[in-house]
Order: C-alpha cells, then sequence, then structure tokens
C-alpha cells in the first residue's frame, strides 16, 4: 500500500510542489481519508491547533470541531461524496488543543487518482477569528446607541421578532411599553443639549434598574424609548411593571448639580392580544402613549 506522503506527491506531480504547497504552506492543510480520518496534516494546522503532529494524524477530523460546527461540516462532505461539488466553503468552529474555540474558514478538496476513486479530501484552513470578532464588534456598535449604551431601533426590531417566536412556542404573551419623555424640548433649549445628553443617560438607567436581564429597554431615537418585557403569563403581570416605570419619573434627574422635573407617556401593547407582528405592535403601543399624552394635555 502507497504511503500517504508518495500519494499526494503523486497528486501534486512533483515533490517540490507537495513540499511547498502542503508541507510548508502558511495555510493549515490537513489530509484526510473518505471516512474522515487525519492522514496528514501540515506544520501551519498544528501551529493553529496548538497540537504537534502526532496528536494530530490518525484522529478523525471531528475531534478537532467544535461539537456544534460537526453538523456544518456533514453537507459539504456529503455533497463531495455524492459527486455534486469538487470543492466546498465551510465557516466553523476548531477546538484548540487549550480547548478554545478557533473561528476558522475551511476549503475542502475531494481527491481522485487517476482511475476516478476518491483517495480522500483536502482541507485548507483559515484562522478568521479576528475578522469574526471585528465582525461581532462592528455589529454590535450598528445595533447599540452611543449615548445611552442601549439597543438602538434596529436591535429593538430584531428582539421583538425573536420574542414574537419565543413567545408562540411558549404560548405565553410579552408587552412592549412605548415611553415618550414629557417636556424634554423645554430641557435640550433651555438648559442644552449637553444637559439633556445627561438626561437621557440617567433615564435610560432608571428604566434598566426596572427590568430582568431577559427583558429589553432601547432607545429608539430623541426621547423616545422602547420595553420589551418577556413571559407573561397574564396581561395584569404587565401593568405592575407599567406603574414601576411610571415611577420613575415621579422625581426629578439631578444633573450636575441641578434638579430637573421630567415626565413621560407611556403607550402598551400585548403580544398576542395587540397584534402578532412587530410592526403593529409597535403601532398600537404608539398609539396608546399619544392617547397618555392626550390626556394629560
Amino acid at each position: 500500500m502507497e504511503s500517504v506522503e508518495s500519494f499526494m506527491c503523486d497528486f501534486f506531480t512533483r515533490q517540490e510542489v507537495y513540499r511547498i504547497f502542503f508541507k510548508e504552506s502558511l495555510v493549515g492543510a490537513v489530509f484526510c481519508s473518505p471516512r474522515g480520518l487525519v492522514l496528514d496534516a501540515n506544520t501551519s494546522i498544528c501551529g493553529m491547533l496548538g497540537h504537534f503532529r502526532h496528536a494530530v494524524v490518525g484522529r478523525p477530523i471531528g475531534d478537532f470541531l467544535q461539537k456544534g460546527s460537526r453538523r456544518h461540516v456533514i453537507g459539504p462532505l456529503r455533497r463531495l461524496m455524492g459527486g455534486k461539488t469538487r470543492n466546498e466553503r465551510v465557516d466553523c468552529r476548531l477546538v484548540k488543543a487549550c480547548g478554545s474555540p478557533m473561528e476558522a474558514r475551511v476549503f475542502i478538496s475531494k481527491v481522485e487518482d487517476r482511475d476516478g476513486m476518491i483517495r480522500g479530501y483536502l482541507l485548507q484552513v483559515i484562522d478568521i477569528t479576528d475578522s469574526k470578532e471585528r465582525e461581532r464588534a462592528i455589529k454590535a456598535m450598528a445595533l447599540k446607541d452611543p449615548l445611552t449604551d442601549l439597543p438602538n431601533r434596529a436591535a429593538c426590531f430584531e428582539e421583538i421578532e425573536l420574542a414574537i417566536m419565543e413567545s408562540s412556542a411558549e404560548d405565553k404573551g410579552f408587552a412592549l411599553i412605548f415611553i415618550d419623555l414629557d417636556g424634554f424640548k423645554e430641557i435640550n433649549d433651555g438648559l442644552g443639549h449637553l444637559m439633556g445628553d445627561e438626561t437621557l443617560k440617567e433615564v435610560a438607567k432608571r428604566l434598566k434598574r426596572c427590568v430582568r436581564s431577559s427583558d429589553l429597554v432601547s432607545r429608539i431615537g430623541g426621547d423616545e424609548f422602547v420595553m420589551i418585557i418577556k413571559g407573561l403569563s397574564c396581561e395584569e403581570s404587565a401593568f405592575s411593571v407599567v406603574a414601576k416605570v411610571a415611577s420613575q419619573f415621579d422625581r426629578p434627574v439631578e444633573v450636575k448639580g441641578m434638579s430637573i422635573p421630567i415626565g413621560a407617556s407611556l403607550g402598551v401593547a400585548i403580544f398576542p392580544r395587540d397584534g402578532r407582528d412587530s410592526i403593529t405592535l409597535m403601532q398600537r403601543a404608539d398609539e396608546a402613549m399619544y392617547l397618555h399624552k392626550a390626556s394629560k394635555a
């Protein structure tokens, strides 16, 4: 039986090419048998994983995949085995020797001999951990209000959609509370935007103290906030939260030694009573808020 190296040399046609493109490549590379057993691994992939070569060769490739990532690799391998494609690309998580995950982009190629028999698979691995972390950071920034550090309008709608799915599955409801500050324009005009900004920050802190970690407080723009209160077993439980939120505006906001009175108008929409989609629920809460504001005029 020919050795893995002799076969790979034959595959790359010359030993020098094999050395450059596999052994000494800066890209991590693994050659696996048709059953997924690691037959060879280059220096780069061993360095990425923190393993010596002898600790990689001879083991199933699944040993180096994070449990949740294994299903992402099965589909591409089946397509390759079925002859539907010759190359596949998949993003997954590998597990380093120290136990920490590594975000990886894996290019999988089917390796055949001259008779068209599958001799194995060549996996080329690129470490994309840093780029994935940057993507997550950029996404987090895109979904966050920079002033209050609360989720913004886009994040709020994402959370409403998630709450709809969760509540439907659990046969429970949730409350969407729309909050519009009263007299905030006068604060901005009379005391300046810096004082207005500090007021918004303090309001955000107060609202966050009203809810659990599973709930959401977001600033969707200007002086408007939205709260999502999840897991309601009955509608009455939502109004105890509303009362708690309203009480946060019974006392003035203390900003830079000044005592600033602040009020708010609140509107509530209950899922599924008032709507079964995010747009309808937001509209119903907004309408209820304006009714509350009008009643105080």
